[in-house]
């Protein structure tokens, strides 16, 4: 039996959920690196996570895209920022 990581939870959508990985310590990765971003690109992502979060797709590759040779990876991006992330459905971890 697989064990769920533990996240942090950063928007719940009507499509989907979206986390951030925390660390057994307490410590989520993203979401420090995202605080060091200047408001207008913490604001830029927020958008894109709401956005997926709620409609499921993003279709601008510019903005939301899966890395080529990388089975489960996309990434969201803005300006030079980048977030890795994946997809799983809770039923994958039970």
């Amino acid at each position: 039996m697989n064990k769920r990581p533990t996240s942090k939870l950063v928007y719940s959508g009507t499509e989907l959920r979206l986390e951030f990985y925390q660390s057994s310590e307490g410590s989520v990765p993203a979401e420090e690196w995202l605080d060091d971003q200047k408001a207008k690109v913490q604001q830029k992502f927020a958008t894109l996570f709401a956005w997926i979060g709620d409609h499921g797709k993003i279709f601008n590759e510019r903005k939301f895209k899966h890395l080529t040779g990388s089975d489960p990876i996309f990434e969201f991006k803005v300006d030079d920022g980048r977030v890795l992330c994946f997809f799983f459905s809770v039923g994958d971890w039970f």
